[in-house]
């Protein structure tokens, strides 16, 4: 009977008493994204020497292996944030005056993460990558058109190419404004990533990668996105959107802004940490 106490405390000992790394082994972690979108086009040399341009397209994707789920996340780009050496500001203004060091800092520091990767892209970038991908289906969830040059109607499933895909996902003078532009811009990434698992042939895209010009910023290296789908292309992800949201109002200083609502910024945090 002793024998089997002592075993029995053994046992529970072993249990409450297993060293914290190894408990932390059994729980992968999540892997998370930066993608930004600046407001610059044609007429600019390269991405890295542009000023006063704004990060006004912020979107994070962030794997959670454990649950196998994908989640692609907007925040919207008139967020009032502080911003380090700036104070209260827009988020999008962080591009402005520091460049992608410091849109990384504002926005790590908004999640409470530090980012695996990032990817900067300007208009001519974002036309080249999608033409090379060959274009972007969509369903628009209303009908509306870009300066009487671009038309999209309702729940219509169409095909775009890089600049009718960019006009889709610039225009906010519709019902929505800027969250609407959000949503389609979630639709269009979550609609690239299908896209990109279905058809497979990832080495495909090495020279589409390796040649993207100076509009594109990444520390992306091609043969990290090899690893990242042979990990997970394959598992049928679960592919999820997330819209950070915020409360419109007026400021003084800074015009329309969005306020950040608790609650949500919360939700965020459980996404991405």
């Amino acid at each position: 009977m002793k024998k089997i106490t002592k075993l029995l405390l053994i046992i529970i000992c072993s249990i409450l008493f297993v060293p914290h790394s190894f408990a932390q082994e059994t729980q992968k972690e999540k892997l998370n994204f930066l993608f930004v979108g600046v407001d610059a086009g044609y007429e600019e040399d390269r991405l890295e020497e542009m000023d006063g341009r704004l990060a006004d397209a912020i979107m994070v994707l962030t794997i959670d292996p454990d649950a196998n789920t994908l989640t692609i996340s907007t925040i919207p780009r008139d967020s009032v944030i502080d911003i380090a050496g700036y104070g209260q500001n827009k988020i999008n203004s962080s591009y402005s005056f520091g460049g992608k060091d410091l849109t990384i800092e504002t926005v790590e520091s908004l999640l409470g993460i530090q980012f695996d990767n990032y990817v900067f892209s300007n208009m001519p970038g974002f036309v080249d990558i999608i033409n090379k991908l060959g274009g972007v289906t969509v369903i628009p969830p209303m009908s509306f058109n870009w300066w009487e040059k671009y038309f999209f109607e309702e729940k219509v499933e169409q095909h775009l190419d890089g600049d009718h895909a960019l006009a889709y996902a610039r225009e906010r003078y519709t019902t929505g404004s800027d969250y609407a532009r959000q949503g389609r811009m979630r639709e269009m990434m979550t609609r690239l990533i299908k896209d990109l698992i279905e058809k497979g042939e990832i080495e495909s895209y090495r020279e589409i990668f390796e040649n993207r010009y100076q509009y594109i910023l990444t520390d992306f290296e091609f043969d990290q996105i090899v690893d990242l789908y042979q990990k997970f292309g394959n598992k049928e992800l679960e592919i999820h959107e997330f819209q950070l949201n915020g409360t419109s109002r007026l400021d003084d200083e800074l015009g329309a802004v969005e306020e950040i609502v608790p609650g949500s910024l919360e939700e965020l945090h459980k996404i991405v940490q």
